[in-house]
């Protein structure tokens, strides 16, 4: 019997030497994590703090994972599909988020899911297959949006915010 307290003992402290060991190495590499904010209320807001359902790809994301036209963000965003129309051309397509999107296709008919590029509204999915150029990021709402974003985002909404340029330029300087 004292034979085996002592082996829990040794046992025990062997464990919590490791343990300490592994906390205290761990605590000086650790990397802080960088804030993603988003704009998915309109307002510009820590991604944590959001109640909002979102996905967030940031322009650095976009380039690194070779995403060049925003039918390639359905890869990386949970619940976002897009459907080549195959009426209206190449550029066009059919956008559902969580199911819910424009099933029958027609030119006249609104969308389920709203697509917006600097705050500005596409109204229609023709032309939606956009080229993704100087991206700041892009932002996937999920669920209805019909209080902050109006109609036709029974599905969600897309959120394309581009890159402001920059302040300094040769044209610019004298």
């Amino acid at each position: 019997m004292l034979y085996r307290s002592r082996n829990n003992r040794k046992g025990s402290a062997a464990i919590c030497a490791a343990v300490l060991a592994a906390l205290s190495g761990g605590a000086a590499t650790a990397a802080e994590l960088e804030e993603v904010l988003v704009s998915a209320r309109k307002v510009t807001e820590s991604l944590q703090e959001a109640p909002v359902a979102v996905s967030v790809l940031s322009g650095e994301e976009l380039d690194i994972r070779g995403v060049s036209q925003l039918k390639d963000v359905q890869r990386f965003a949970p619940n976002l599909t897009f459907f080549p129309s195959g009426i209206m051309g190449e550029n066009s397509g059919q956008v559902y988020i969580r199911g819910v999107g424009q099933f029958d296709y027609f030119v006249s008919a609104d969308p389920g899911v709203g697509i917006y590029v600097d705050g500005v509204y596409l109204g229609r999915s023709l032309g939606s297959v956009l080229d993704i150029v100087d991206v700041e990021r892009i932002e996937v709402l999920r669920g209805p949006q019909g209080t902050l974003y109006g109609k036709n985002t029974i599905g969600g909404a897309i959120n394309v915010i581009t890159s402001r340029p920059p302040m300094t330029s040769p044209a610019m300087s004298t």
